[in-house]
């Protein structure tokens, strides 16, 4: 099943709330990470928090939270999110009963306003959800591809060094 962390606060998923208000709602200011689980164990985790905060780093966003209590929380959500998996005949066995985690830091809530001062604390959501990756067919006969972009692609904004909500 899924499992949602709002601030260090479990909540049932369809009840997990955020503001309006909230800057990573209204500009896309935050950072994020995804984080796959193999035996429900977060998968490189240190790289990804590592990640997280050069992410934050970049566009001078405040972690309210060090690593260790990050990845805590990570482990938390996703303890609470076992079992009630629904099952899926598509999917290869080894995504089985595994979880997508998403960790989304955002500036927080304040006034509207364009200036990021005005939100007055950073908000951590943790979602654990059931890991929907490729069906197995797709790993024994291919998928199409269309290619799109490349090196002399215009960037879609931001900075592309940073994982953000705006991209």
């Amino acid at each position: 099943t899924a499992a949602v962390s709002i601030d260090g606060v479990l909540v049932p998923a369809g009840e997990a709330r955020v503001s309006v208000f909230d800057r990573g709602f209204l500009y896309g200011d935050s950072v994020y990470e995804v984080v796959r689980t193999y035996d429900l164990e977060p998968f490189e985790i240190g790289a990804h928090l590592a990640r997280l905060a050069a992410s934050a780093e970049r566009i001078f966003l405040p972690l309210p939270w060090p690593g260790h209590r990050l990845e805590q929380e990570i482990r938390r959500v996703v303890d609470a999110s076992r079992g009630g998996d629904e099952a899926d005949p598509a999917a290869p066995p080894w995504n089985q009963g595994e979880r997508a985690v998403r960790v989304v830091v955002t500036r927080g809530s304040g006034e509207m306003g364009l200036d990021p001062a005005l939100a007055t604390e950073p908000l951590v959501a943790i979602l654990a959800l059931p890991l929907r990756g490729p069906p197995l067919a797709a790993y024994r006969e291919g998928v199409s591809a269309w290619p799109f972009g490349g090196p002399d692609a215009p960037p879609r904004g931001g900075d592309p060094g940073a994982k953000t909500g705006e991209h």
